[in-house]
């Protein structure tokens, strides 16, 4: 990720193709660009399950649901690029008197080798840290758990609608294998047998 930014600088100026036979709608004309990400992921272990009063559950699972991410993009060929980014993670569930969380933040690094000009596949790892399942309300008998999470792997395959000049628009399909070990319980130092964070996400 730092690396990205480091070499920004020297490649501010736009690259021209020497003959427009050189340009291809695959290839960025700035080797380094600013991304954003989100999306929904599903999977994992049940961390607890919250019973609301119409009767109806919700689980909080260790892979589960939602993300934001940012980082940069740094083309290194046509066809090649590396990635680094930093983001948010979360599942909750809440009502009018209490409610769960499970957040964490993490960091990624990852590789994508482009098949064809619209489709890429790549993968690397993933830490997280800071994993917090939280509980207020009706719900604070669980408590606040703290996890550590082990070195975690990602693969993606990459679909792109749009992908020209410094602007690209694509889906994602990925998956992510991680572990989650319990480390504190209400500050109390705790251990306890890990929990599977893998998950699919969109």
């Amino acid at each position: 990720f730092a690396l990205c930014f480091a070499h920004s600088g020297l490649f501010a100026q736009d690259v021209k193709p020497a003959s427009p036979q050189d340009a291809t709608p695959q290839t960025s004309t700035r080797p380094v660009s600013f991304l954003l990400g989100g999306g929904l992921t599903l999977g994992g272990d049940t961390l607890v399950t919250a019973t609301y009063t119409d009767g109806s559950t919700q689980s909080i699972k260790g892979g589960g649901l939602y993300y934001f991410k940012a980082g940069a993009d740094w083309r290194v060929s046509p066809s090649v690029s590396l990635q680094g980014t930093v983001g948010y993670h979360a599942e909750s569930a809440t009502g009018t008197n209490g409610s769960l969380k499970f957040s964490r933040t993490f960091l990624e690094g990852l590789a994508f080798w482009g098949l064809v000009p619209d489709r890429s596949i790549g993968g690397g790892i993933r830490q997280v840290s800071d994993g917090r399942l939280t509980s207020s309300g009706v719900a604070s008998s669980v408590g606040t758990t703290d996890f550590k999470a082990s070195l975690g792997t990602v693969l993606e395959y990459e679909y792109f609608f749009s992908r020209r000049a410094n602007r690209a628009y694509g889906l994602t399909v990925r998956y992510v294998s991680e572990k989650y070990t319990p480390t504190k319980f209400n500050v109390a130092p705790v251990t306890g047998k890990d929990l599977d964070g893998s998950h699919l996400g969109l």
